[in-house]
């Protein structure tokens, strides 16, 4: 199957759409698979243009659906206190650490899955950790290419 040059010319329109959008909300928006995955759904669903104006609909319509970006403060209830024991606390032997979560898995869980598993503190811990080292693996690489690229501009 060939590719048109118009056809290259929209998905190139697209993706400089989706950097500017990125770009615009790299505070706000997790790029996680889950994420990007309700944002097409969203666009199939209504028929939209792949637009910076559509993509901010989406992204306002959806804010509540969507996971976190990683450390981000989010508002949750104080937690209730406590009851006090009434006799000696007996702790159970701390628990076996999990295996480390990888990026494949979390790309791989769809949006109520995500949800699902940030209400888990445990595992919003360890989902926080991995995105945190792919952004920095992410960072290093895009730091690497331009050091290339001021290497073959020399």
């Amino acid at each position: 199957m060939t590719t048109s040059a118009a056809e290259l010319q929209e998905l190139y329109r697209q993706e400089e759409t989706s950097f500017r959008f990125l770009a615009q909300h790299k505070h706000d928006f997790n790029s996680c698979g889950a994420n990007v995955g309700l944002i097409k759904d969203y666009f199939q669903e209504h028929r939209l243009e792949w637009t910076l104006e559509n993509l901010e609909k989406a992204f306002l319509e959806l804010k509540p659906k969507l996971a976190p970006v990683p450390g981000a403060v989010t508002a949750q209830p104080p937690a209730p206190e406590p009851p006090v024991p009434a006799g000696p606390v007996v702790r159970p032997p701390a628990a076996e650490p999990s295996s480390r979560l990888t990026i494949e898995q979390i790309n791989s869980w769809d949006g109520p899955t995500m949800r699902k598993k940030m209400q888990n503190p445990v595992t919003r811990k360890e989902i926080d950790a991995c995105l945190a080292v792919e952004q920095e693996l992410w960072r290093l690489s895009q730091q690497q290419i331009q050091r290339q690229q001021m290497r073959e501009n020399q």
